[in-house]
């Protein structure tokens, strides 16, 4: 919970809970908003400027395109991008930004999941994305 607002992104981080379990026992993670009376974050009518916005202060300050950093610090899911550009690639397109794919050797992935692993002593998903640079 950062700045008094909750997402699953912030949940999977420090929650304690899989995203399963919460399916499983409330319908999803919206569900479980509505029933603690948390006010949920995400609005469906993000229009495409701010957005983009958003999208072109994150690859500034972080001096990348990676859709992971903006998964990470951006303020809007990968569904609303999807849904306003069509994919991330499409968004980097429009907005004139050159989209960052990078080729990551075997080498360097086993190195930095058995790192991710010594550091908190298995593995996730959500440890992966939040923790290397490329994604599960």
């Amino acid at each position: 919970m950062e700045y008094g607002r909750i997402d699953l992104e912030s949940y999977l981080k420090h929650g304690h809970y899989s995203k399963q379990a919460i399916k499983t026992a409330f319908g999803g993670v919206n569900n479980l908003m509505k029933e603690l009376g948390i006010k949920l974050n995400m609005s469906r009518m993000e229009d495409k400027e701010t957005v983009s916005s958003d999208i072109i202060y994150i690859a500034n300050k972080y001096n990348t395109t990676s859709s992971n950093i903006y998964r990470k610090y951006g303020n809007y899911s990968e569904s609303v991008i999807t849904r306003l550009f069509g994919s991330w690639e499409k968004a980097m397109d429009e907005l004139g930004l050159e989209c960052r794919k990078k080729t990551y050797g075997y080498d360097y992935i086993i190195n930095s999941v058995k790192s991710v692993f010594n550091k908190y002593g298995f593995i996730s998903r959500e440890i992966i994305d939040d923790e290397c640079e490329f994604t599960y």
